[in-house]
């Protein structure tokens, strides 16, 4: 049982460590497919933790804000999807592709009726920056 114990703190003690990354973020960059290929893509987010603050459900139902993105890259980037984290959240994109050099942003609703206390969810966006989505959490606090 203390070998079990020690295996498992070992564990934890070698992956918690990891979380603490020094680079920013918020910035995607995909060489391409093959390395030859001289174009790039790079999605810039305006936050990668956006925090809406404490909310009065009895005031306010619906929380809305957008998340502002930029296109770094060369070529353009189109957002495929955003999976939400909670049923409450919804998220809505221009369908267009994001030029290179041009803004864009990522319209975010929570409905707080069923929600309560401290709240933290997940944005995933799918986007052809990048292989894997990225992630944008949504902090806050909701009160009654």
């Amino acid at each position: 049982m203390k070998a079990l114990k020690f295996i498992l703190l070992g564990g934890l003690y070698t992956i918690l460590p990891g979380c603490n990354h020094t680079n920013p973020p918020h910035t995607v960059m995909d060489k391409g497919e093959n390395a030859t290929d001289t174009t790039t893509t790079s999605l810039q987010w305006e936050t990668q933790r956006y925090d809406f603050g404490t909310v009065d459900k009895a005031r306010i139902k619906n929380v809305r804000f957008d998340i502002g993105m930029k296109n770094l890259g060369d070529k353009p980037i189109a957002i495929q999807k955003v999976d939400v984290s909670c049923g409450c959240m919804k998220a809505e994109f221009a369908p267009e592709p994001i030029l290179p050099s041009q803004d864009s942003k990522l319209s975010v609703n929570i409905n707080t009726e069923n929600l309560s206390g401290q709240f933290s969810k997940v944005l995933f966006v799918t986007s052809t920056a990048s292989k894997e989505p990225q992630l944008i959490r949504i902090v806050g606090r909701i009160t009654e």
